[in-house]
């Protein structure tokens, strides 16, 4: 190896090195959401819906592992067996919105909604 081929190889590899170290500082982890929140277990996702029925509007679409916050929960349409829908903390273009508990795993406790 020359001189200039290993001093370019030290250049390198200090950079590399350098470069790899901001990332694994600049990248915290992202947070979870405050509780009670939930987590998509559906590996194919669910739906946010404008009401407890699979048959109403979607609003948005939850992918596998997405964390939304859960405001309260309520009987609505049997989804594979489960009747329990969650109400979405954060609101969908304005509107409430609505998610199967059956595609979710809750963290916190989620409270019954009020009339």
């Amino acid at each position: 190896m020359t001189f200039r081929s290993s001093r370019r190889f030290a250049i390198v590899a200090a950079a590399t090195m350098a470069l790899a170290g901001s990332l694994m500082t600049a990248s915290p982890a992202l947070a979870a959401p405050p509780q009670p929140y939930g987590t998509v277990v559906a590996e194919h996702g669910t739906y946010a819906y404008a009401h407890t029925l699979v048959g109403s509007q979607r609003l948005a679409f939850l992918h596998y592992g997405a964390e939304v916050g859960l405001h309260c929960e309520v009987v609505g349409e049997t989804v594979d067996g489960n009747r329990i829908w969650y109400e979405l903390r954060d609101r969908i273009g304005g509107r409430l919105a609505w998610t199967p508990a059956r595609w979710m795993r809750n963290t916190g406790r989620v409270p019954a909604c009020s009339a």
